[in-house]
């Protein structure tokens, strides 16, 4: 608001300082005048804080004189003495030719018995002997406004995660057939091995399978690569193995929905490499001069391949690495077994019911996972109990609490309400015992928050904020620190947080709000019509963008903002008509004309 200044009429003057000439009060009186900053009062953080500046006019203050005024502010019901400005003639030697001036900060607490009030001052001229007469008390200033008030309250909810996914899910099974020289087709004694044996039981155990990827490869020297499909040609064998083995354990339309991806390796140093780096025959020396030649910008892979005939080392190579490159890797990718979600909730109810079923029915996660099948809150309750009890792990106490705090959020019985949410607050402490994390900690300061109990919410979402979290837990955390900044009276401090804290509505309402009580009027208008954009049945936004107008001076949208919160809210009516953020439009009729 801006500031106001106040003068002193003639008649008070006079009677203030009797004993000087009236002629002379009378001109003096004219001249002296006070600013209180803000004006109206406001409401910050717990307190309401001012500023007053008083000038007097020169040869005022005489000689072995002071001139005290003391500041009270009076509502209905309470009257509170705030202190004193002194004029003392000591410090203002030069009062007969320069006006003494002085400027103090008051506050005092906010109570809402203070609401409607009023800002006195009363001055007294004292002389040596601290007597003097008094002057009436002056109303200087209006109060208050409570603007800050209407911050809206964020309450997350967090529930950590239960650690079972129910998306499907492809485990890989990989093995490697091997092939002759120069030949592509599969040799029978190769099925007869391990391996071939190991593959033909997983194709006879009939995994879902989705994808079968295989990729066929060569040795580097010419009778290889003078054959450019050969890699294909044993890709494309196995495929042909593969497929038979399916039609032996009658796989029917079950292979149909298996995806072949055939693909073959041509002049490709990777493989070779891999085994170079595992050979323990070649000594590092040899192994150094290999790759220099692989590694040269020089020469074709063929010309490359003639180079490493040349050495010493061949020999090896020729034996213990180029059988191992003409193969065919298949890698064959199932889904892993899961029981239906029908067939986990089904265990788990029997669990919450005391059922004598093994322990290991389900696992940790699926039990946990669970109580998200079920919308009936009785349900996950008795789930998320059981799960204490067989689990006693930090996610089943803190998702029980997270349970009976949701309750509590929808409770409108006071009593129900504050026991749901002290057996809220009591889980999440066990859970934060056995392991300190800022899902636990974030909903401790929500319940501290419902409690009214505004330190201690400050403090778990301090601490919730120095552990690593999810991107919820730290948007719910930044958005309860971000309304608490804001009753705390620190906009730039909320601001940032806010600035974290997501695009829910409620979090975009209270960024506006932030912006407006740091009176950026034009940050708070753009906020404002973000937040409606968000939830335009927020009474409160258009009341708040009503208000940003008003501090602006644009009483046109004033009246249109008004008419919108009154539509969807009437009895933001009463408050608009107290509310001193209007008093400067009172007799204006577009203000009257929104109050209609």
């Amino acid at each position: 608001m801006t500031k106001i200044h106040f003068y002193f009429s003639t008649v008070m003057v006079g009677i203030f300082l009797a004993g000087c000439s009236a002629v002379d009060m009378k001109k003096l009186a004219k001249e002296q005048k006070l600013t209180v900053n803000p004006s109206p009062l406001e409401l910050h953080g717990d307190s309401v804080k001012f500023d007053i500046s008083c000038i007097v006019p020169v040869k005022m203050l005489k000689k072995n004189k002071k001139y005290v005024i003391t500041t009270t502010y009076r509502s209905l019901d309470q009257k509170n003495t705030l202190g004193v400005m002194t004029f003392d003639s000591k410090d203002f030697p030069f009062a007969a030719t320069q006006p003494p001036t002085l400027t103090k900060k008051f506050a005092f607490l906010y109570n809402k018995k203070l609401n409607r009030g009023d800002l006195f001052i009363m001055g007294q001229m004292l002389n040596i002997n601290n007597t003097g007469k008094k002057t009436p008390e002056i109303d200087i200033a209006k109060g208050i406004i409570t603007t800050s008030q209407l911050v809206k309250d964020v309450f997350p909810v967090a529930y950590a995660d239960h650690g079972y996914d129910s998306r499907e899910q492809l485990i890989p099974n990989s093995i490697d057939f091997f092939f002759d020289k120069r030949i592509s087709k599969l040799n029978v004694k190769e099925t007869k091995t391990n391996r071939g044996k190991y593959f033909e039981k997983f194709i006879s155990d009939k995994y879902v399978t989705r994808t079968v990827n295989i990729i066929g490869t060569h040795s580097p020297e010419g009778a290889e690569t003078v054959n450019e499909r050969l890699s294909e040609e044993r890709a494309i064998s196995i495929e042909k193995y593969y497929r038979q083995m399916m039609k032996k354990f009658d796989y029917g339309d079950k292979g149909d929905s298996i995806s072949f991806i055939i693909k073959g390796k041509v002049k490709d140093w990777a493989d070779f490499k891999d085994k170079l780096a595992e050979n323990k025959t070649l000594p590092d020396s040899a192994k150094t001069t290999i790759l220099s030649i692989i590694d040269g910008e020089q020469g074709t892979f063929r010309e490359k391949e003639l180079r490493l005939q040349s050495l010493k080392s061949y020999k090896i190579v020729e034996k213990e690495i180029y059988p191992f490159l003409r193969n065919a890797r298949t890698e064959v990718y199932t889904v892993k077994p899961k029981k239906s979600d029908a067939e986990i909730f089904l265990i788990a109810k029997k669990i919450a019911n005391n059922s004598n079923l093994k322990t290991d029915t389900l696992s940790a996660a699926e039990l946990l996972y669970s109580a998200t099948l079920t919308p009936l809150p009785d349900e996950k309750e008795a789930i998320y109990l059981a799960a204490t009890k067989k689990l006693d792990s930090f996610e089943a106490h803190n998702n029980l609490g997270a349970l009976y705090l949701e309750k509590a959020l929808k409770e409108n019985n006071k009593t129900t309400k504050a026991t749901l949410i002290e057996n809220a607050l009591s889980q999440f402490k066990i859970a934060n015992n056995k392991m300190e994390s800022g899902v636990s900690l974030l909903n401790i300061s929500t319940c501290k928050l419902l409690l009214n109990d505004i330190d201690g919410a400050k403090e778990a979402a301090a601490s919730a904020k120095t552990k690593e979290a999810n991107a919820d837990v730290t948007k719910g955390v930044n958005a309860v620190q971000g309304v608490l900044d804001i009753k705390a009276g620190k906009y730039d401090a909320a601001l940032s947080n806010l600035a974290a804290a997501g695009t829910e509505p409620n979090v975009l309402y209270n960024k506006a709000l932030a912006s407006l009580l740091k009176k950026d009027f034009t940050a708070a208008k753009t906020a404002f019509e973000d937040a409606i954009q968000a939830d335009d049945k927020n009474s409160l936004a258009y009341y708040c963008a009503a208000v940003t107008a008003s501090r602006s001076g644009d009483v046109e949208t004033v009246n249109r903002f008004l008419k919108k919160a009154f539509a969807i809210d009437s009895k933001l009516k009463n408050r608009c008509v107290e509310d001193l953020e209007f008093i400067s439009w009172r007799e204006n009729d577009r203000y009257k004309d929104a109050l209609k």
